[in-house]
């Protein structure tokens, strides 16, 4: 229609109204970009605050999951201490806990605490990092992933020379399994160990490598815990200020 009364107006040369019809159209046309501009940006901002309220979610339950990760290496990492002294001489002779004597047959376990968050993970394998607009999130999220790859690696090195203990020494460690009722294990049992600590501290090649192992222990608790965990405070705090977060605000949407 609107070309039609165009042709109907260059035919009368009404060249006013021609170029009020131009007008029209070019109005118009630029209006429904900038429609579909808004459309666009909108999706878009929307989609990024959805990327952002799932990582900050994903980000609070990695730490949490940390904290208790953090708080068990921590506690089998002070028995180690407290049998190193004992069976070195260091503390007077005395037996040997079944905790700590568990976390001795432990020594050489070295999970590393990811504190996975899967939307970083996804935003980076599909090539959507870029729609995280926040220069602070950015830059926390890059650094967790530098860090954290740095730190698994260092974790598979001492990992590898850890020595297996029980199946080293056989003689001076046994291992077994024993009932519990903790809610989150599948078949009932749990692992323990009993350790004969009179021929421990008599076996030199055993304290040797004992002591090895508690060196790496406390290397992997350092790096694992001490040096990642504020860097995953950082990106917590980061995410709550882009999306407009208290600690507070956050505590009661838990709740």
């Amino acid at each position: 229609m609107l070309l039609r009364r165009v042709m109907e107006h260059v035919k009368a040369q009404n060249w006013t109204a021609v170029a009020l019809d131009f007008v029209i159209v070019v109005v118009g046309v630029f209006i429904g970009i900038q429609v579909s501009n808004w459309n666009d940006a909108r999706a878009v901002k929307q989609d990024e605050e959805a990327i952002l309220t799932r990582f900050h979610d994903e980000t609070v339950a990695a730490i949490e999951d940390r904290t208790l990760r953090e708080a068990a290496t921590e506690a089998r990492m002070h028995r180690m201490y407290e049998m190193r002294k004992m069976l070195l001489g260091v503390s007077p002779p005395r037996a040997v806990t079944q905790a700590e004597c568990t976390a001795l047959a432990q020594s050489n376990y070295l999970p590393f605490a990811t504190g996975a968050i899967p939307v970083l993970d996804e935003l980076i394998a599909t090539g959507r990092f870029g729609r995280i607009s926040d220069p602070d999130v950015r830059r926390a999220a890059a650094e967790l992933i530098r860090l954290r790859d740095e730190i698994r690696s260092v974790v598979d090195v001492i990992g590898n020379s850890a020595l297996d203990l029980p199946f080293e020494f056989p003689d001076l460690m046994r291992v077994g399994i024993e009932p519990t009722d903790a809610p989150d294990d599948i078949d009932g049992f749990v692992p323990f160990a009993s350790c004969d600590a009179e021929t421990m501290r008599d076996n030199q090649k055993f304290l040797n490598g004992f002591s090895a192992n508690v060196d790496n222990y406390n290397v992997y608790y350092l790096a694992s815990f001490i040096e990642l965990s504020p860097t995953y405070e950082e990106l917590h705090h980061s995410l709550d200020h882009a999306l407009g977060l208290t600690h507070g605000a956050v505590n009661e949407g838990q709740d």
